[in-house]
C-alpha cells in the first residue's frame, strides 16, 4: 500500500473500523470456543458460534469492500481548498467544500468519517481549516482528501 492511500481520511476510517470490529469479534469468541471445547457435544456453543460470525461477516464484508474501494480510487478535479465548512451526522462530521467542477463551483461533501472525540482516526481538529488537495470521486459524487 502506497503511502498516499495510507493518508486518505476514508481508508484510515475503514481499517480502523476492521480493526475494532475484529477485536470485538474475537473476544466474544474466545468463551464460546472455549465453551466449544470444554462441553464437546454442546450443540448451543456452535449455535452461539454461527450466530456470532453472521452477525459480524456482513459488518466485516461492508467495511472490507469500503476500504479497497478507497485504497484503488484515483479521484479527478484535484485541487486545493480550505477545509472551513464542517457539518455533523450523529457522532461523525463532514466537511462540505466549493470545487471548479468543469468550469462551475459546485458544493461537494467529504465522507462522514471525521471525529470530534478521543475515539478515531481522522480527528476533525487535525483538518479544519487547513488547506489541503482534494479530489473528486465521480462515481459517489464525493469530495475525497488526498493530501498526506
Amino acid at each position: 500500500m502506497n503511502k498516499q492511500v495510507k493518508c486518505i481520511p476514508e481508508t484510515r476510517y475503514y481499517r480502523f473500523k476492521l480493526i475494532l470490529i475484529s477485536c470485538v469479534m474475537f473476544l466474544l469468541l474466545i468463551p464460546i470456543i472455549g465453551l466449544m471445547i470444554r462441553y464437546e457435544s454442546a450443540d448451543e456453543t456452535e449455535w452461539l458460534l454461527v450466530l456470532t460470525l453472521t452477525g459480524f461477516s456482513p459488518l466485516v464484508a461492508y467495511n472490507c469492500y469500503r476500504f479497497i474501494y478507497f485504497s484503488r480510487l484515483q479521484p479527478t478535479d484535484i485541487q486545493a481548498v480550505k477545509l472551513e465548512r464542517v457539518e455533523s451526522t450523529f457522532r461523525l462530521m463532514f466537511f462540505v467544500v466549493e470545487m471548479d467542477l468543469k468550469g462551475q463551483k459546485k458544493s461537494v461533501p467529504t465522507l462522514a468519517v471525521f471525529a470530534s472525540g478521543l475515539i478515531g482516526p481522522n480527528r476533525i481538529d487535525d483538518y479544519s481549516q487547513r488547506i489541503v488537495k482534494v479530489g473528486y470521486d465521480r462515481k459517489r459524487a464525493i469530495a475525497v482528501i488526498v493530501d498526506c
